[in-house]
């Protein structure tokens, strides 16, 4: 059986409550995101994460090819920074599944499948510019000596 996780929420440790941030697959076709499973990172009080399906919908997969996304802390909301798969065979990665980290304003993970081979990527988003960049394709190498799907 598989989860889908549709919200992302804060627990107040003290008081030992949840408050729900936003709740996913809330546009048509889930333009916004759907079944976000890797953690949040904050940056000066907004949260960036990746959803594995909803955005595009050119890729393979029935719910979407994924995001990346922010939630301002303050007022829950949600936008979409990138929606993988607009490239053509999905060079530009599928389904991110790990969490981001930041340098310099600029977001890295990994996505699960796509890229020039389909065994994955390790992208990049600018946070300044919106550009997202392919800095790896995985199972280049012959019989994926390299590794597949991080």
């Amino acid at each position: 059986m598989r989860w889908f996780w549709l919200r992302h929420c804060l627990i107040d440790p003290a008081a030992g409550t949840e408050s729900v941030l936003y709740s996913f697959c809330g546009q048509q076709n889930c333009t916004d995101g759907a079944q976000p499973g890797s953690s949040l990172i904050d940056i000066d009080g907004t949260l960036y994460g990746t959803t594995e399906a909803g955005g595009n919908e050119s890729c393979q997969q029935a719910f979407g090819c994924g995001t990346v996304f922010s939630i301002d802390e303050n007022n829950g909301t949600e936008t979409v920074l990138y929606s993988f798969c607009t490239q053509q065979n999905c060079t530009d990665g599928q389904s991110p599944s790990s969490s981001l980290i930041d340098v310099d304003g600029t977001l890295y993970g990994t996505t699960y499948v796509g890229g020039a081979f389909d065994g994955g990527t390790l992208f990049s988003l600018n946070l300044n510019t919106g550009t997202q960049a392919v800095g790896y394709s995985f199972c280049a190498q012959k019989r994926c000596k390299d590794g597949s799907n991080p």
